[in-house]
């Protein structure tokens, strides 16, 4: 009797998938790493030489070491994206370009602090070559920027490496206060919701050319970064003053930021429900900041009276425009009503404090007058009544007589008795 083996089934090894440190090489995280690298070292040399006497030269040697990164990163972006078509990887490095001239750094930042003079100068000749290193950029990827697009980044620019200058103979001259800080919040919010007004969306597209279809993604990317980065630098750098000159950073600075970016929503978000509800939430999200401002930034009285300024009564004010726009703009009634009550409060009083008790005496004023006003006796109701009958009838008639005629119905011969 033979027995039968049954076989053995063999199954095949599946092919070997590319190993994950291949994909990893593949999509070349070291540009990203070097620049968190060169970030964390300038942070970290900046922060020893503080405890060392003589600044100045480290922090101009250390200035040197970011401008040969900084060249040798746009060189290499640069390189390619034109001659060897890799738009990733060289999107990555002109992304991080314009990190380097907006002063993500904060080495020219560090240079004004210690020196007016030197850093006033260095920082103007870094706006000139910034100013080049993006038209280098727009020449070789061929993105074009509008005359509006080139003054706001050129103003930018001018913005970020001043701040530090203008801090600087503030802290000299120990005008750098909680109140003279707020007060440039307030123009940071206006300068960005006036590009943002000046620009549209901020990244119109003013005619591209045809044939290079596959670096359109690179043009697009490069335009919005090299007009958000800076303008964000901005904030950046003012948030910063408050750690360098040790002043206290209260959450009401950031009220115009968010007033801002809400004027940016206006006119960035087209369909009216979205628009309207979040720049409505946006809006009283500063108020709520606003709300919080200590009493040292009511500042000054604007005229005689109880009119003091306070960054309470700012927001709701300019909160109040904004719901007046849009509800103009989408026909929203709800905003308009709101915009009502914010003009209503700012009224009131310039801190909680002074709104609450102006609403109390004048709902005990309503209560009174209310109860003045109506009658005390059956005589005085009765009266009253007779009055209101009267005034419906009237009120009544006008409405009727309002309405358009209605021709006369016409009897048929044959009905007439």
């Amino acid at each position: 009797m033979s027995t039968t083996e049954t076989p053995i089934p063999i199954h095949e090894t599946p092919r070997a998938a590319a190993p994950r440190v291949t994909q990893w090489l593949a999509r070349n995280p070291f540009y990203l790493l070097s620049g968190v690298c060169l970030f964390a070292g300038c942070f970290l040399v900046s922060a020893a030489l503080r405890e060392q006497r003589d600044q100045l030269g480290p922090v101009l040697a250390l200035l040197g070491v970011v401008t040969v990164y900084e060249w040798l990163v746009l060189g290499l972006g640069l390189l390619l994206v034109a001659r060897r078509g890799l738009t990733r990887d060289g999107g990555y490095l002109l992304l991080l370009t314009t990190l380097l001239l907006s002063d993500g750094t904060f080495v020219y930042n560090e240079l004004a602090t210690l020196s007016a003079a030197v850093g006033g100068t260095v920082n103007a000749a870094a706006v000139g070559l910034g100013l080049l290193k993006v038209a280098l950029i727009a020449h070789v990827i061929r993105v074009r920027f509008d005359v509006g697009q080139w003054c706001v980044l050129a103003l930018n620019l001018v913005a970020v490496m001043a701040l530090p200058v203008v801090f600087r103979a503030l802290a000299q001259a120990e005008a750098l206060t909680t109140p003279a800080l707020h007060v440039i919040w307030w123009i940071a919010g206006v300068w960005l919701a006036a590009q943002v007004l000046a620009l549209g969306h901020g990244v119109s597209e003013p005619g591209e050319p045809a044939g290079l279809d596959g670096m359109a993604p690179l043009r697009s990317l490069v335009r919005r970064a090299v007009l958000v980065v800076p303008a964000a630098s901005v904030l950046v750098h003012l948030g910063a003053v408050h750690f360098v000159y040790e002043v206290p950073f209260h959450a009401a600075h950031l009220t115009p930021v968010l007033l801002g970016l809400a004027v940016y929503l206006v006119v960035a978000v087209r369909r009216a429900e979205r628009a309207c509800q979040v720049v409505f939430l946006l809006a009283l999200a500063a108020l709520v900041l606003a709300v919080t401002a200590p009493g040292s930034l009511v500042v000054a009285e604007l005229w005689p009276g109880d009119w003091t300024f306070s960054p309470l009564r700012l927001a709701l004010v300019t909160a109040a425009l904004l719901w007046t726009g849009l509800a103009w703009r989408h026909r929203a009634g709800w905003l308009c009503l709101s915009a009502v009550a914010a003009i209503g409060l700012a009224g009131t009083g310039a801190t909680p404090g002074d709104m609450a008790d102006r609403l109390h005496d004048w709902g005990a004023w309503s209560r009174e007058a209310l109860g003045a006003l109506l009658p005390a006796t059956l005589l005085q109701w009765g009266v009253l009544i007779l009055g209101l009958a009267f005034g419906l009838l009237l009120l009544g008639g006008v409405i009727s007589l309002r309405k358009p005629a209605q021709p006369a119905s016409q009897d048929e011969p044959g009905d007439a008795p």
